[in-house]
């Protein structure tokens, strides 16, 4: 019976770890790969910016395709003058990079 209680703690234990390693490690090398895709977007679209002297209406107009999944970016032009590319990071949260401010920040918000 002890012997269970061992084996039983023990395979706790891993799980446990394994997934502490997943929500703090592996959670934050996938953020700071899509955060440096992000900007490598970023660029494109301040290449194109001042290339057209405008904005584009999507990803498509640059020759990129859109795609959908998990590990995807977002361009959303707000206005004549401003965007936002985003990725979500976790159930119902997301990571915005904001050209007004040039910054990622976690929440959505109006531009400034």
């Amino acid at each position: 019976m002890k012997k269970k209680f061992k084996y039983l703690f023990g395979a706790l234990g891993i799980i446990l770890f394994l997934f502490s390693f997943w929500f703090f490690y592996l959670r934050n090398i996938r953020e700071v790969r899509l955060k440096k895709k992000g900007e490598e977007l970023v660029e494109k679209i301040e290449i194109y910016r001042q290339e057209n002297t405008k904005l584009p209406a999507s990803l498509v107009e640059m020759g990129i395709e859109e795609k959908e999944g998990i590990d995807v970016l977002y361009y959303d032009r707000r206005d004549s003058l401003h965007y936002t590319v985003s990725f979500g990071t976790s159930l119902g949260e997301s990571m915005f990079y904001y050209s007004d401010t040039k910054q990622w920040e976690k929440r959505y918000r109006e531009i400034k």
